[in-house]
């Protein structure tokens, strides 16, 4: 069932472009973490106010996250490397017989941010923290005509957005809590020297007579790594971020005029944060968390159309009459089981001739196509780097102050928004012989750029001979009953009318247009008379029943 948080007042927070200096500790945050002792200062906004300069965030900024009512909790197979995200609402989603996940829920004005937190063996690494958004489209038409182009094309992926912060150790001292049941190394506080130096004399003093054989240095068995992070959706000028959202139909094979054998399409849009350790001993150790992101109100389709507009069809010279498709205003519709496109081919004498028009009626020929384009472009998706650089001062810092326990586990933040490779070949070196670390790009080749992929289907055709007559009067009515008589783009009374429909309910794709990968559908109208063709071609927009969020259904991911 969707549980929303409570719409409350709130603080507005910049984008998680600053992090705390090097000689603060990072914070580890939880659900027992006081939200009074870390929050930064803000102007206080309400959900409803919008402001185009500062968005307006449903949380408090706790270091560099956010605060929201809602928890969810993500942990690896081992459960060594945990991940909270908060979010305003969650969705409670069944994932076998007994075992139950919140997935987390944001919209486009919210901040998506949480911690992770990893137990492991001491040692120089690196913590990578991404927010992807991938897309996935599975065709059998679309797998035979691009088998040769594409890594998988019986599942096509994707990925069109992908934000990262990449961590690296700015010094050989960490601010993690170690856990050791025996002598520590140099490297331990000043008050643990003191207690081992009390409790060894202490002991000696007892037994003096005993030899005893222990180990001039022991390293600690576990560090404890804490860190948190916080993203924000990019806007785009003219595109608009892609819902959540998985679709499977079944198509009878019947598109335009190929019979084809019937074939399950699916699409499908998820997105997951993703937490990855690299140490510089090789192990590597991940753990995700999907999340679901909802559109704006704005978004949705209108129930029923306000007004109806026209478009008129052009011919290649002057001839005595004129046709136009009607189309409800906006020209926005809903896939789905419900979903459907209405419509009017129209037409009208210039002059008016009563012989003309009855000949138009009976002996046009008239065809209406809904064509869709599909289009994935790999080098257009929105990718995004943050990463931290370890300074040359801190390279070269004395023991004595990298024993002090308030330097930071990580140096400050660079921002580099660039395409970065697979990869980065970064090579960190630490003071006290720790091991050099280097990243797997100096042993595995980068893989070569996936090639994209354009595809143009006409999806449903309609043929028709002749306009209806004596609609004048319908249509009128027609008007009057669905909107303004008088909407935009009412071009002539017609002289007939042709009714239609396009059915949305085999649609799996809404209309997207981010990051690469770019769905489109067009309505081509085509008439034909005497030897004379008109013709036109006119966008429109489909878009995901978001009304289903309501309902509490649950959304599959990874299917």
């Amino acid at each position: 069932m969707l549980t929303r948080g409570g719409r409350t007042r709130s603080r507005t927070v910049q984008p998680p472009l600053e992090y705390p200096p090097p000689n603060t500790a990072p914070q580890q945050v939880g659900p027992s973490a006081p939200a009074s002792s870390a929050r930064n200062p803000g102007t206080v906004n309400n959900v409803n106010t919008y402001e185009p300069a500062q968005p307006t965030h449903r949380g408090l900024a706790l270091h560099d996250s956010l605060v929201y009512s809602r928890t969810s909790s993500f942990t690896s197979n081992d459960g060594l490397f945990s991940m909270t995200i908060r979010s305003p609402g969650v969705k409670a989603e069944q994932r076998g017989p007994f075992q139950t996940v919140e997935i987390p829920i944001f919209g486009m004005r919210d901040v998506i941010g949480g911690s992770v937190s990893l137990r492991a063996p001491p040692g120089v690494g690196s913590l990578t923290i991404t927010m992807e958004g991938t897309m996935y489209y599975s065709s059998p038409a679309f797998a035979r005509k691009f088998a040769d182009q594409v890594a998988n094309p019986l599942r096509h992926k994707h990925v069109f957005l992908s934000s990262s912060f990449l961590y690296l150790p700015g010094s050989s001292t960490y601010s993690t809590t170690t856990t050791s049941t025996g002598q520590t190394s140099q490297t331990s506080s000043l008050g643990s020297a003191l207690k081992r130096a009390l409790s060894a004399g202490k002991k000696k003093e007892n037994s003096a007579s005993v030899p005893t054989a222990r180990p001039r240095f022991e390293v600690p068995a576990i560090q404890q790594i804490a860190r948190t992070f916080s993203f924000q959706i990019p806007n785009r000028v003219g595109q608009e971020i892609p819902p959540s959202f998985y679709a499977s139909v079944l198509n009878d094979g019947r598109r335009g005029r190929v019979r084809e054998r019937a074939s399950v399409e699916s699409a499908e849009v998820e997105y997951r944060i993703m937490a990855v350790w690299e140490s510089s001993t090789g192990s590597c150790k991940t753990v995700e968390a999907p999340f679901l992101f909802l559109p704006d109100p704005s978004y949705a389709a209108p129930r029923r159309p306000l007004q109806w507009s026209e478009t008129p069809l052009i011919s290649a010279r002057p001839i005595p009459f004129k046709c136009a498709i009607s189309l409800p205003h906006p020209r926005t519709f809903m896939r789905g089981p419900d979903g459907s496109i209405p419509f009017y081919i129209i037409f009208a004498t210039e002059p008016q001739s009563r012989s003309l028009s009855h000949d138009i009626a009976s002996e046009a020929t008239i065809q209406v196509q809904l064509a869709r384009s599909l289009n994935f472009d790999p080098t257009r998706a929105c990718r995004t780097t943050y990463s931290s650089t370890p300074s040359s001062t801190s390279a070269t810092t004395s023991s004595k102050q990298s024993t002090n326990s308030s330097n930071s586990f990580f140096s400050g933040l660079k921002r580099m928004a660039t395409i970065p490779p697979r990869r980065s070949s970064t090579r960190v070196e630490v003071v006290h012989e720790e091991p050099v670390m280097h990243t797997r790009e100096n042993q595995l080749p980068a893989s070569p750029p996936e090639a994209g992929a354009n595809d143009i289907s006409i999806l449903q055709t309609i043929n028709v001979q002749g306009f209806a007559s004596d609609s004048r009067s319908s249509k009128s009515k027609r008007h009057m009953k669905e909107g303004s008589a008088s909407g935009p783009g009412i071009l002539f009374t017609p002289d007939g009318t042709c009714k239609g429909r396009f059915d949305l309910s085999r649609e799996p794709l809404p209309t997207l247009n981010y990051g690469g990968v770019g769905v489109k559908y067009v309505i081509t109208v085509s008439v034909r008379f005497g030897g004379e063709e008109l013709r036109t071609a006119v966008d429109i927009k489909i878009v995901e029943p978001i009304a289903r969020w309501e309902r509490g259904e649950a959304i599959q991911h990874g299917q």
